[in-house]
């Protein structure tokens, strides 16, 4: 799987059925189907790496929930979409 700027994909297609929608119909009807297949897509939730440091989300972490886990074993209160660069994948 590769994640892209979906964003970005859709408004350079936007651009390119602008220039075409006159020209070419079916060009034209080709970048919206383009647009709303990229539209449909699930999205993921995407892992910052800062510093080349591996980080682990707590809700997939092994430590999640245990006197074990890093963020509690520092005072933190941690929920499941928090990030931390100690903790082990399940």
């Amino acid at each position: 799987m590769r994640l892209i700027n979906a964003e970005n994909a859709d408004y350079q297609l936007e651009k390119y059925q602008e220039l075409n929608k006159h020209e070419n119909r079916q060009y034209s009807n080709g970048i919206r189907d383009a647009r709303k297949i990229i539209d449909e897509q699930p999205t993921v939730d995407a892992i910052p790496v800062l510093n080349m440091m591996q980080a682990v989300k707590c809700n997939v972490c092994r430590f999640r929930r245990t006197a074990m886990c890093p963020m509690h074993m520092s005072g933190r209160i941690a929920d499941d979409n928090d990030y931390c660069s100690k903790g082990e994948f399940e």
